[in-house]
């Protein structure tokens, strides 16, 4: 029997033993000498374990029923044991060796061994960090995020093990022996003041989940770590969890004072997926008592469902939602209080049309606001509009699969974004996170090699992918969604609003502002805009970008400045730096309020014009207004 065995061993009879034991007595108990036995008395000694010894009677335990000699024997339980061996690897980051948690333990290496498969196997899992052994020891290793998961798993194995529930004491002072008071009680109190953010959750042990969270989150920003936000622009999931963004920012502040720490977006994005996913929601009980914007929401929201020929009206959700966004929205925009929105880029290129709908219908309301929009509150109000959308289904996922990693699968992910609706949602994986994806919010699959076992249509597609496979896609989507192709709608509502004057070709060099001026000031005499509607197209264009990658624009002004709408297309010859990026063609968009229901079906055709290279590089070659109507609108005179 090994020492660390033994000792335990020999605690173990003394503890039940209310009389003096000789040395001799448990030498020949252990079958060892007396000097063994005296050398384990005086390393249980150095543990803090306290002995009467009487000459010629021998020793007992001293105080044996007190907490702390309880807690020291209660450390040799397996369950006790595991606990203490995660708080050395996953709190304190140290690295540990069999042998000196055998000792510390005092029980055989075999039983360390079975402790850390055990924590393997229920404790950590394939998003958490992982255990490293090597000459040196075993240790702990990952990325933050799958550092704060281990933790978050840790705390729910806890709670499993003790069964829990939120209200239960028990919990609280079963995490003070891990995490540091002051944030274990201003978490609880944080989350138990929810409704004064008009928050309520749907079940108890979404309370839990987050309250987890939420100490996780405190303990590690505590120790100096932070989160990234990874910008992927095809995970849309990501992106929808933005709406929690700001109630993140409100909740951190909070614990922020009362910690003293500092957190970034990149913490508040990790919490914000976390109330994702937790069934946090806007309390709507205050909306039932009144609210003094909800006529400015009804309004946008009629406006909204107009402009997607979508009924959104009776989305009592949305109506909630908008309200509460709405009130906090206008006071930092009054009060000159300008966030960030960290995931704006992803925005708008994921969700471009909607973006610009959402600005537009914004912009025509400002006045009655007084408020100055930015593309990072437009950002944020437009995720409320996009998820009432993906509820009526009104968007189509397609998840686009390639063996040879995320950057293949996005490459064919933005030729596919090409020929579908713009309101769509393409996203990209690897063959490795498939199974990370919701598959049953997928429409279909677009993939390099056969997928097997999955309840999904599949389009298998070449790695560079040509027009055939274009075609199949086309067929399973009309096929599978009822939906026509797009080709089939184009250029509908464009023969109206796009006039042969209105259309500008130019050879040589200029400016940004030379373009708009002169765009600006045709559309003015032809009585279509009034004076202000190249401020208020500047003023737009100071907020952020209307370009695109591609090589194309699409400017546009405010609503109230518009008489009548029209279109105005701009090709030069050579590229003309915008905002972001060099552009060859711009389409100026001047909506007026009247046609607010062509609005969607005249942006996707206008969109169209600039999507693709191909399509940018093809009106850029030509040659006279003639050859441009030609190609767009099959040589139609509309003017």
């Amino acid at each position: 029997m090994k020492a660390a065995q033994r000792q335990k061993k020999l605690l173990e009879i003394l503890t039940y033993s209310e009389n003096y034991m000789t040395v001799q007595s448990l030498a020949d108990t252990f079958t060892v000498s007396k000097r063994t036995i005296h050398n384990d008395i005086a390393q249980l000694e150095n543990q803090g374990i306290e002995f009467e010894k009487k000459p010629s009677a021998g020793l007992k335990l001293k105080n044996r029923k007190e907490a702390r000699f309880v807690e020291h024997m209660d450390k040799y339980r397996p369950e006790q044991r595991r606990k203490q061996l995660m708080k050395e690897l996953l709190f304190y980051e140290n690295r540990i060796t069999f042998q000196s948690a055998s000792a510390c333990y005092m029980v055989g290496v075999s039983s360390i061994i079975a402790d850390i498969h055990y924590i393997k196997e229920h404790i950590l899992n394939d998003a958490t960090v992982s255990l490293i052994g090597d000459e040196n020891g075993t240790r702990l290793t990952g990325t933050e995020i799958e550092w704060q998961k281990a933790l978050i798993s840790f705390n729910e194995y806890l709670i499993a093990s003790e069964n829990l529930t939120f209200t239960d004491d028990a919990m609280l002072a079963l995490f003070k022996e891990f995490y540091d008071t002051d944030i274990i009680t201003a978490c609880y109190t944080t989350i138990q003041a929810l409704d004064d953010f008009n928050i309520y959750i749907a079940a108890q042990h979404y309370l839990i989940n987050l309250f987890n969270v939420m100490i996780v989150l405190c303990h590690r920003l505590r120790k100096g770590y932070h989160h990234k936000i990874i910008h992927n622009a095809f995970y849309s999931d990501q992106i929808m969890a933005m709406m929690y963004y700001l109630i993140g920012d409100d909740l951190l502040r909070i614990l922020k004072k009362d910690l003293n720490i500092t957190y970034e977006d990149g913490d508040i994005y990790f919490l914000s997926m976390y109330l994702s996913a937790n069934r946090i929601m806007l309390n709507s009980s205050l909306h039932r008592r009144g609210n003094p914007f909800k006529h400015i929401v009804e309004n946008l929201i009629e406006r909204m469902s107009n402009c997607v020929d979508v009924d959104l009206t009776q989305d009592q959700d949305l109506f909630y939602n908008l309200c509460l966004h709405l009130e906090p929205m206008i006071y930092r925009l009054k009060n000159r209080i300008y966030i960030t929105n960290p995931m704006l880029f992803e925005i708008k290129q994921q969700y471009h049309l909607m973006f610009d709908l959402t600005w537009m219908i914004m912009d025509s309301i400002r006045t009655t606001l007084g408020v100055t929009l930015t593309e990072d509150e437009v950002g944020f109000l437009m995720l409320h509009f996009q998820n009432a959308l993906e509820k009526k289904k009104k968007s189509k996922r397609i998840l686009v699969v390639c063996p040879n990693g995320i950057t293949t699968s996005e490459l064919i992910a933005n030729r596919i974004r090409s020929v579908l609706p713009p309101l769509d949602i393409i996203e990209a994986a690897s063959i490795d996170t498939i199974n990370s994806f919701e598959l049953r919010s997928i429409d279909f699959i677009v993939s390099t090699i056969p997928l097997k076992s999955l309840d999904k249509p599949v389009v298998v597609v070449s790695m560079l992918i040509n027009d055939s496979d274009i075609q199949r896609i086309e067929e399973l989507y009309k096929k599978k969604l009822s939906i026509p192709k797009e080709a089939d709608v184009r250029f509908i509502e464009i023969p109206q609003y796009l006039h042969e004057k209105n259309i500008y070709i130019n050879g040589g060099k200029i400016t940004k502002d030379e373009i708009i001026h002169q765009v600006c000031t045709g559309l003015n005499k032809e009585g279509c805009v009034d004076a202000h509607f190249e401020t208020s197209v500047w003023e737009r264009e100071q907020k952020g970008g209307t370009d695109i990658a591609v090589g194309g624009a699409i400017p546009h002004g405010a609503v109230s400045t518009v008489r009548k709408t029209q279109l105005a297309l701009w090709i030069n010859k050579e590229p003309v730096k915008w905002s972001k990026y060099r552009v060859k063609v711009i389409v100026f968009f001047a909506l007026n309020s009247e046609d607010t229901a062509k609005t969607k079906v005249i942006l996707e055709e206008a969109f169209s014009l600039i999507k693709t290279k191909e399509m940018i590089e093809k009106l850029s070659s030509m040659k006279n207004k003639k050859a441009v109507i030609k190609y767009i609108f099959g040589g139609s005179r509309f003017d």
